[in-house]
């Protein structure tokens, strides 16, 4: 009985170490793209521009999370969070995966859109150097991005500054079978170049949120499954090896 106990102990242990868990983590990287501008860098910005002002002054919003921490773990679900800056006209967004070949773009210190070397731009990953891999394109064509993983609408008058925004993602047009399978690519070399926000109308439905430099970067929330831990796992295996040899007695 004693063994049998045990056992059923070490099985507990392990069940505990694989119950889900929540993480929030804080962008490391976010910038503007402005067409207008389209040499300038914006990554020292307190908040991160997003939507037309006209019709060949657009803005993408560029964010970075990294996912490190969640190596080998069951990724449940994944939600966008961002915090509004300012407010616009009404508009529908899409967040999309940007693809590794745009990875390694640095979000810079300028507020106005001087040029810096080597930051993002939007004609460039690494300005002035290396392109977006749609070129000259604010990295929002569809080389550039492997797809949507879900869309909000922003509406006039209803969604004020300091409002919460959230948006459920999927792997919705990405081509990867799961969450799990994606946050994987991401954690591999360096394949995670992170999201780009994009949409809206013509005329003027330019809106922001706040930035890592303002009073609350975004976050990616991540309801996931942890990888057991060793020595639960250990545990379960001697347990399981002790009534074995009971057995055979």
């Amino acid at each position: 009985m004693k063994t049998i106990l045990t056992t059923m102990a070490c099985a507990t242990v392990l069940a505990s170490s694989s119950q889900a868990a929540n993480i929030a983590l804080s962008a490391t990287a976010d910038t503007t793209l402005i067409q207008n501008f389209a040499n300038g860098n914006y990554g020292g910005r307190t908040e991160v521009l997003i939507g037309p002002t006209g019709s060949s002054q657009q803005r993408a919003g560029l964010v970075l999370f990294d996912t490190s921490s969640l190596a080998g773990a069951t990724i449940n679900s994944m939600t966008l969070r961002f915090v509004l800056f300012r407010t616009a006209a009404t508009g529908t967004w899409e967040v999309n995966m940007l693809r590794e070949g745009n990875a390694g773009w640095v979000e810079g210190t300028e507020v106005g859109g001087t040029v810096e070397a080597g930051t993002a731009t939007w004609n460039h990953r690494a300005n002035p150097g290396t392109s977006w891999l749609g070129g000259n394109s604010g990295a929002r064509l569809g080389t550039d991005i492997y797809g949507s993983m879900g869309s909000f609408t922003l509406t006039s008058g209803t969604d004020l500054v300091d409002d919460v925004i959230d948006t459920p993602l999927t792997v919705g047009g990405t081509g990867f079978t799961d969450l799990t399978a994606l946050v994987d690519h991401w954690n591999t070399g360096s394949n995670n170049a992170g999201f780009q926000i994009y949409g809206g109308g013509a005329g003027n439905t330019q809106w922001g949120f706040d930035s890592k430099e303002g009073t609350g970067a975004a976050q990616l929330i991540i309801d996931y499954t942890p990888v057991p831990e060793p020595s639960s796992i250990a545990l379960l295996g001697l347990g399981g090896l002790a009534l074995l040899l009971r057995r055979r007695k």
